[in-house]
């Protein structure tokens, strides 16, 4: 399966090439990072199952949305902007081997055997956009996959179908999203947020690493005094931190009267 890239980045691979070629001596540390199966181990590139990788990498490979066939915004490898999966309707019918989604037609990209990539970026959710209703671009703001969000009372036009882009306070225990009104502690978490009088979302936390550069105690247990004095240190509110606090102390205390 190859890669078409729609963002060029000059990684150290091509930067290796030049050097080998006896013409250039490049500076390494200029190389941009090659985030397209960074870390994903042998399985990214021997599976060609497209439903395998779906379900393996989602922050790469999409598929068609229930009773749709048209591009759609997800986040992409580094959560910094929002990309469009490029699954499509074909003009013609695709090898029968390659028919991933049942539909003669339906697919990604021939570069990619017709696996659906999220790409090409359609904005950075850092950029200098004003924001609205449900976007929040700022230096500090990541992408947020839509299924991340569950609707457990929301009118339909309150939460957009697609990624969202969403300011991020990070700390090596939790990050916080003003926005939504969300502090996560742990990957999977999910925690009830209303964004509204009228909405009410079920947030799953992404991991730590998709969001910050330091999550050195995300996922891992601490004290009630170490979050107390990060909190204080760090000027978070420490009301972001009271409901683990509660957790600490309702677990010490019953393993104290075990």
């Amino acid at each position: 399966m190859l890669q078409k890239s729609y963002t060029p980045a000059l990684t150290n691979f091509t930067l290796a090439l030049f050097e080998d070629l006896g013409w250039y001596s490049p500076d390494y540390s200029l190389a941009d990072p090659m985030t397209f199966g960074a870390g994903k181990g042998c399985k990214f590139l021997e599976d060609h199952e497209c439903l395998e990788l779906i379900r393996q990498f989602p922050d790469t490979f999409c598929g068609p949305r229930e009773r749709s066939e048209e591009k759609y915004a997800v986040c992409n490898t580094n959560r910094q902007s929002e990309r469009m999966c490029n699954v499509k309707k074909h003009s013609r019918d695709l090898p029968a081997r390659l028919q991933w989604f049942g539909s003669t037609s339906l697919g990604g990209s021939v570069y990619s055997d017709y696996c659906p990539i999220s790409g090409p970026g359609i904005h950075s959710c850092s950029s200098t956009s004003p924001g609205d209703a449900q976007n929040e671009y700022e230096r500090t703001s990541r992408c947020i996959e839509r299924s991340n969000l569950v609707d457990i009372r929301c009118p339909q036009s309150t939460v957009s179908p697609d990624s969202l882009c969403e300011d991020v306070v990070c700390h090596p225990t939790a990050f916080y999203i003003p926005h939504l009104d969300v502090n996560c502690t742990r990957r999977g978490q999910l925690i009830l947020t209303q964004i509204n009088p009228d909405c009410i979302l079920s947030v799953k936390c992404p991991s730590c690493e998709s969001m910050c550069s330091n999550c050195s105690l995300f996922d891992v247990n601490v004290s009630a005094q170490q979050m107390v004095d990060s909190a204080n240190e760090n000027n978070f509110p420490f009301c972001y931190f009271l409901p683990l606090l509660i957790s600490v102390y309702v677990s010490f205390s019953a393993s104290c009267f075990q």
